[in-house]
């Protein structure tokens, strides 16, 4: 509804690695989108088969997904599962090209391990292996603050460029909390808030 953000990349605006060039690398055109796929190879589209679940909305953002690629001659086949371990068991036994995922805000330290590295145990099914990315992931791990950020950016522009992943929307999680309560404190680079941050106002 209203509170979706569209994106193209796996972090928020002011999170760790977030581009400006990234946010504005795929414009919607479908035009376009058809002669990228003529230019491919495949001029009368193909078929997709997606791994989804029927839980967060998930399965609701995947239906809007097929969809959009409905019209540009991509078939989409859904199999949305409605157990957490059955959704796993799709997603790293190869038998589907994609997966409709939800993801939480994180480090690009964290998506490393859980979203594109090749150890990644879920999210990355195929186990693929990308030598630059993993150079630009173990620099950024040592790196000190100011070097980081450009690598984290670097990163963030290497997926999008290499459509590693097709991201949609951000989805806000909304905390309700009492007044009496201070220390909440959200931000982009910290989407969690901590309990030990919190104290009891007067």
């Amino acid at each position: 509804g209203k509170y979706g953000v569209p994106t193209t990349q796996t972090v928020v605006k002011g999170g760790d690695g977030y581009s400006e060039t990234a946010a504005k690398r795929y414009p919607y055109d479908v035009d376009k989108a058809k002669q990228l796929l003529s230019d491919a190879g495949y001029s009368k589209g193909f078929s997709l088969p997606v791994s989804s679940i029927a839980f967060a909305g998930i399965d609701t953002m995947a239906q809007a997904i097929k969809g959009q690629l409905s019209k540009i001659g991509i078939t989409v086949t859904l199999k949305t599962d409605t157990d957490l371990q059955t959704y796993i068991t799709d997603m790293t036994s190869g038998k589907y090209a994609a997966a409709a995922i939800g993801y939480g805000a994180q480090t690009l330290f964290a998506e490393g391990q859980g979203l594109f590295l090749p150890t990644a145990p879920v999210f990355n099914g195929f186990k693929t292996s990308d030598p630059k990315l993993v150079g630009l992931y173990t620099k950024a791990a040592a790196a000190g603050p100011d070097e980081q950020a450009t690598l984290d950016r670097q990163m963030v522009e290497y997926l999008v460029d290499q459509a590693w992943f097709a991201p949609v929307a951000f989805s806000p999680v909304v905390y309700y909390s009492s007044s009496k309560i201070g220390g909440i404190k959200i931000t982009a680079g910290n989407p969690i808030p901590s309990p030990l941050d919190w104290y009891v106002t007067k």
